[in-house]
């Protein structure tokens, strides 16, 4: 069994399971050539067909660069739309964006008005190669009628800090965004679609990865407004987004698109990397380092802090009782702030396991590590957070009381000081969030 700190060792499985998801790796492992022939995900690419890219999302530009690797001269041109602050260099003969992401800024409104008027220029002998990852959406975000940016980036922020899901967020995208619900397929002229998507949502929808660019719309603007009433946010949001959604309630808004449009009858999708893999490929990694480990699967749901103590007590009841067990989670959970502080989803995640891990019907848990795959958790530099059963009173040695810091989203504070920040930069994939809990007699130092 290995000898290694509990730390090093839980981190050994994230990181395995982040390469198995890199967004270059996950594209290069779907074009191939056989033949003289070039085939995307098993289909094979018409002999004359021109590819043309376009690639959205925090993975962009490592989707395009292996795009571009991979199929050569085929490819005729592209767009590639990334965060702000990534450092990978784009391929050379593609229109290179950054904009703001989550919260959408003038650039985004740019960015997808550029793309749809782009696409529209594609001819029936072009195979458009659509590239998306999480984050699409945000730095895509074209308004739609009379909204304006500043009302996306309103709305953006509030949906933020309520504790919607990404279902319900991007749900709310669709019906006041010009490129999301399926509205991307509807401008391309081109002859063929095709989509390769990361996947960042749970239950690996397609319609609800980067707010379906290319897929139908299962939701309606009445499911739209009912999240505002859901989250109380109907006399908080833009006058002029709720007068949009009722008037599309009232038929005087188009919908987005419905899946069975025939616009969709040239659109392939196909899932590339998702959170599945990463736990397949983190366990893979760990076995024979430990006695036992376990994939709880894709169970991180509901609000942050809450998640703790369910999270142990799944990992207890699949543990055997001798010996020493990892047992690894995904998915993604919600915050809804009501206090000051700085954090994300994944450091209110750890800050609450502290707390939860001084209880003594958990004493076999040892330590939690808590990250998000595409390295970012909240407004701060942090990926994430790592706490043991000593991080408690290590933080209240230095006057800070934990549970005060979680009333307050201060989970960033917590970390920072109790050494448990975990920080990856940005890692060119996002298949949502993955946790790790370490069960046994004993803690490796």
């Amino acid at each position: 069994m290995s000898t290694e700190s509990c730390r090093s060792l839980l981190e050994r499985g994230f990181y395995a399971g982040l390469s198995a998801v890199e967004g270059g790796a996950a594209v290069r492992h779907v074009i191939e050539r056989r033949s003289g022939e070039v085939w995307i995900a098993g289909r094979r690419l018409p002999r004359f067909a021109r590819v043309q890219i376009a690639a959205i999302g925090k993975a962009a530009i490592p989707m395009a660069q292996a795009a571009v690797d991979q199929l050569g001269t085929r490819v005729g041109g592209g767009w590639v739309v990334a965060p702000d602050g990534d450092p990978a260099e784009a391929p050379p003969g593609l229109v290179v964006r950054h904009t703001s992401h989550p919260v959408p800024d003038a650039r985004s409104a740019e960015a997808g008005s550029d793309l749809l008027d782009w696409v529209a220029t594609l001819g029936p002998e072009d195979v458009l190669l659509v590239l998306l990852s999480g984050g699409a959406s945000a730095l895509t975000s074209c308004p739609l009628d009379d909204l304006t940016v500043p009302d996306l980036a309103d709305i953006s922020r509030l949906l933020l800090k309520c504790g919607a899901s990404i279902d319900e967020i991007n749900g709310l995208r669709k019906h006041l965004t010009a490129v999301s619900g399926g509205r991307l397929a509807r401008a391309a002229c081109a002859g063929r679609i095709q989509v390769l998507a990361i996947s960042d949502v749970p239950g690996d929808q397609f319609e609800t990865i980067g707010s379906g660019p290319c897929s139908g719309d299962s939701g309606r603007f009445a499911d739209a407004l009912l999240t505002l009433h859901r989250y109380g946010l109907t006399e908080r949001v833009p006058w002029r987004v709720l007068q949009h959604l009722e008037l599309g309630v009232a038929g005087d808004r188009g919908e987005s698109l419905f899946p069975d449009d025939p616009v969709f009858s040239t659109v392939s999708t196909d899932l590339v990397a998702r959170n599945v893999d990463a736990r397949r490929a983190a366990k893979a990694e760990l076995e024979g380092r430990v006695d036992q480990v376990i994939d709880l699967g894709e169970i991180l749901t509901g609000e942050a802090r809450e998640l703790a103590p369910a999270l142990m007590g799944q990992a207890l009841r699949h543990a055997r009782a001798e010996g020493v067990c990892v047992a690894v989670a995904g998915g993604e959970t919600v915050v809804t702030v009501e206090g000051a502080g700085r954090g994300g989803r994944n450091q209110e995640l750890a800050l609450a396991g502290a707390l939860a891990l001084e209880d003594p019907v958990f004493q076999r848990v040892h330590g939690l590590l808590a990250v998000g795959s595409d390295g970012r958790d909240g407004s701060t530099k942090a990926a994430g957070g790592y706490v043991d059963r000593e991080s408690g009173a290590r933080a209240r040695q230095l006057g800070l009381e934990p549970a005060g810091l979680l009333a307050e989203n201060d989970s960033n504070r917590f970390l920072a000081a109790t050494g448990g920040e975990v920080v990856t930069g940005p890692t060119a994939t996002n298949v949502m969030d993955l946790a790790f809990l370490w069960l046994g007699p004993r803690i490796p130092r």
